[in-house]
C-alpha cells in the first residue's frame, strides 16, 4: 500500500516537473506549494528502500525547481526548494 502512494506521488510529481506548463495551467502558487509539502512528507517519511527514495527525492527536488523557475520572486517558493534540497542532502550524508 506505502508502495502504491509512493508511486502516485512520483507521478504526480513528474508531471508537474515542467514550471511553464504548471504555470500556464493556471495553478496557484498556494496549490503548488501545497502539492510539493506534502510530496515532501510522503517522501521523507514513508519507509522506502534506498532506491526509491533516491528516485523520489529526484522527482521531488525537480518539482520544487520548476515551482521557484515560475515563481522567481517568491520566498516561499525559494524557501521550499532550499528545504527540499536539504532535506535530500542530510538524507545523502552530504
Amino acid at each position: 500500500m506505502m508502495m502504491r502512494s509512493f508511486l502516485k506521488t512520483l507521478l504526480f510529481s513528474a508531471s508537474l516537473t515542467c514550471g511553464a506548463a504548471v504555470h500556464a495551467a493556471g495553478v496557484s502558487l498556494d496549490s503548488e506549494l501545497k502539492a510539493l509539502q506534502e510530496e515532501w512528507a510522503a517522501v521523507k517519511y514513508e519507509p522506502l528502500d534506498k532506491r526509491s527514495r533516491k528516485l523520489a527525492f529526484q522527482a521531488l527536488i525537480d518539482h520544487a525547481a520548476a515551482i521557484r523557475e515560475a515563481h522567481p520572486r517568491d520566498a516561499a517558493a525559494h524557501a521550499w526548494e532550499g528545504i527540499v534540497l536539504s532535506t535530500y542532502a542530510g538524507e545523502a550524508g552530504a
